[in-house]
């Protein structure tokens, strides 16, 4: 069967930068989406209230390139402002890159595009380096079940995965009840409902201490929460075991650093 011009053709991607005060991370962002090559994209900026030049900045990207929406946060935390980025986005693909994060080279989005498409999936898990940092987060290609996800330490971030957004807003985006794990909340739902699958490509470049970092102890517990909700009951024991064990880790890690 000969494949059709839809098939092979690369759908349009919307990349939804999230933005406070930070005007020179945003700078780098939108050159390095500039920098990108053979890509239908489309930028969505969702600007919360600011003071440094954020806004001019965003401003003025939307008048110069006529692919360019910017949005002025009505409400208040990270995951209601990638929601409002999502319902104002018109791409089939959505890619999350907040300010200071950089696709890792012009290809790697092209890339991301070319995966799900091929793959026929409800999102794409990459990886991904720290700037700054010499380690490179890597996996090898697999299929990707909900289960793996949701017991691996390594789980990815969100600036090196592709969405598709159907599958997105089957589950109206991020549930911002969950203060720092939403994002792992709706992988998990994606993974479980439409697949996915991890793939051997370095997409993203992306700042250090993310939200997640500050607070492992509370992430955990989150993630523990989350995992009982999707994957079920028969579940919340050996995602006990495994949150104790973290914790455990975690505090051992930092009683070695004291010392």
């Amino acid at each position: 069967m000969e494949s059709s011009i839809w098939d092979i053709m690369i759908e349009k991607v919307s990349v939804i930068t999230i933005v406070k005060d930070h005007e020179k991370g945003l700078v780098a962002t939108l050159e390095s989406l500039l920098a990108q090559k053979n890509i239908n994209w489309e930028s969505v900026i969702v600007v919360s209230e600011s003071v440094d030049k954020t806004q001019n900045i965003a401003n003025c990207f939307k008048e110069q390139n006529r692919n360019v929406i910017v949005v002025n946060q009505i409400s208040k935390g990270i995951y209601q402002a990638m929601n409002e980025g999502i319902y104002a986005s018109t791409g089939k693909y959505l890619v999350f890159m907040n300010a200071g994060d950089v696709f890792s080279n012009p290809e790697s989005l092209s890339g991301m595009c070319n995966e799900i498409q091929n793959h026929k999936c409800g999102v794409i898990v990459g990886g991904y380096r720290v700037l700054g940092k010499d380690k490179i987060f890597s996996y090898s290609e697999k299929k990707l079940s909900s289960l793996r996800f949701a017991f691996n330490l390594k789980s990815g971030c969100h600036q090196a995965m592709i969405f598709s957004r159907v599958s997105v807003l089957k589950f109206r985006g991020y549930d911002s009840s969950f203060k720092l794990c939403a994002d792992y909340r709706l992988v998990l739902q994606i993974l479980s409902m439409d697949g996915g699958r991890r793939v051997n490509n370095v997409f993203a470049a992306v700042e250090p201490g993310g939200i997640s970092d500050r607070s492992l102890t509370y992430v955990h517990s989150e993630k523990h929460d989350i995992r009982k909700e999707i994957l079920g009951k028969l579940i919340w024991l050996p995602s006990l075991i495994w949150k104790i064990l973290i914790l455990a880790k975690i505090k051992t890690k930092r009683s070695r650093i004291k010392f």
